[in-house]
């Protein structure tokens, strides 16, 4: 441990679901590891979930009710030893943005998707070209980018489309409010994985198509929106019993990375660096992206067909699927040599270490 990040301290500011505190969590462990005091805030057990909201009319009310961690968290830093050295906060937390500058320490911001998606947007926003298309369905090629990615207006983030009937205040101001933080912060800290998050209308046809394709497999049923009434469906169908020995069903959380790592996956579904960029994935799913806190007026439904389709694709013993394995495989060689003690992720790590070290002073 040298003494320079013995003397740091880097407070977390997650937003409350699964997809976000899981990366963050992980990376205050790799920090910690390498001597850095990481703290990271959090709620009582229970209210820490917005996947567990019953509604997503009350996403709003939600993010009001974190907005009021300010107070708790000024009072907690001007109290804490050792002194905070930097806030690494979810970008969905811009009023974190002022609470750093208070403090006089950099804000870092978090984004939980991947720096495939970051740059997306970011090419996007700069090049407006999503505002030319008239039709949501009509694809474009996002400029700029090293591999052709086509994407359709209706598939784009709120922050490009914006757009609310839930959200009392416009969302272009909240995403506007995010984009100053951003740019006016220290800089930007990204994931490289955005977790697959499926609506309750597509699950039973996609568990239908899971069982049909009669592959191996691991469902995880995140708790929240609907849940009660797939997991009636699920006891009245007797889809466990059915599937008992082929198919593993997980209610709630579930280990993600430490089950995508097991070298028995065969795939995994869904992500558009996963399937037009690195070529180990099929996609499934809706052609138009609802709008988060839109859910509940629309119907969407993807047929047991596709999904079974989808699956034998993915897990395809001739020279496809063979081609597609042996890319993953590559990618985990690659991911874990990143890890290593001059690999790449290790190293940028120390670089950040040693960057918040001379910001705040503190040195050997």
């Amino acid at each position: 441990m040298s003494s320079q990040s013995s003397k740091l301290h880097f407070v977390f500011i997650p937003l409350m679901c699964p997809g976000h505190i899981i990366p963050m969590v992980d990376m205050g462990r790799l920090l910690a590891q390498h001597g850095v005091t990481v703290t990271i805030a959090g709620l009582p057990e229970g209210c820490e979930n917005i996947d567990a909201l019953p509604s997503r009319l009350l996403s709003k009310n939600f993010m009001d009710a974190v907005g009021m961690l300010q107070q708790p968290l000024e009072r907690f830093l001007e109290e804490t030893e050792p002194k905070p050295s930097c806030i690494i906060s979810d970008r969905h937390h811009p009023w974190t943005f002022g609470v750093a500058q208070k403090f006089k320490i950099p804000r870092l911001a978090f984004d939980g998707t991947s720096c495939f998606t970051v740059t997306c947007s970011h090419f996007i926003n700069l090049s407006k070209i999503h505002e030319k298309v008239s039709d949501d369905l009509e694809p474009f090629v996002v400029p700029s980018l090293p591999d052709m990615i086509e994407l359709t207006k209706g598939q784009l983030p709120n922050d490009l489309n914006p757009r609310s009937v839930v959200l009392k205040v416009k969302e272009e101001d909240i995403v506007e409010n995010m984009r100053v933080a951003d740019m006016a912060s220290y800089g930007l800290v990204v994931n490289s994985f955005e977790e697959l998050e499926p609506r309750f209308v597509t699950i039973i046809e996609l568990v239908l198509g899971l069982e049909a394709s009669n592959r191996p497999f691991i469902w995880v049923v995140r708790k929240g929106y609907k849940s009660d009434e797939f997991n009636k469906w699920l006891s009245e169908e007797g889809f466990e019993e059915r599937n008992k020995g082929r198919g593993l069903l997980i209610h709630g959380w579930a280990p993600q990375l430490s089950i995508l790592s097991h070298t028995v996956i065969g795939g995994f579904m869904n992500e558009k660096l996963v399937v037009q960029v690195l070529g180990i994935g099929e996609r499934v799913g809706a052609d138009i992206a609802m709008k988060w806190g839109e859910e509940e007026p629309y119907g969407v439904m993807v047929k047991r067909e596709e999904i079974t389709k989808t699956i034998n694709l993915v897990m395809d013993s001739g020279n496809e699927g063979e081609e597609r394995r042996k890319r993953a495989m590559k990618l985990q060689v690659l991911a874990n040599k990143a890890f290593e003690n001059k690999g790449s992720s290790c190293l940028n790590v120390k670089r950040l270490i040693k960057d918040i070290s001379q910001i705040s002073g503190t040195k050997d």
